[in-house]
């Protein structure tokens, strides 16, 4: 049967429908995606205004946690350096 453009209507059916759906599941997994990725972007960058780093420098150091303290600042009875 054709459609009123003269299309086979099968073919669309069965070619354009699967494709189309297939392309709306494609577009929202990548929009998905990107909000992930913009949600994660800014909770780090609200995760360093939180924490109020004066020196991004500070988180390279090396075994660096959110505490800003690293293995080496706890001493042997469990209290911590200065």
């Amino acid at each position: 049967m054709m459609t009123r453009s003269r299309t086979d209507r099968a073919w669309i059916e069965e070619v354009v429908l699967p494709a189309t759906a297939l392309g709306l599941v494609v577009a929202a997994v990548v929009v998905l995606e990107l909000a992930s990725v913009a949600t994660g972007v800014l909770s780090g960058a609200g995760r360093l205004l939180l924490v109020g780093f004066d020196d991004l420098s500070e988180l390279n150091r090396p075994g660096f946690t959110a505490g800003g303290l690293v293995a080496s600042d706890h001493l042997a009875d469990g209290s911590v350096s200065a």
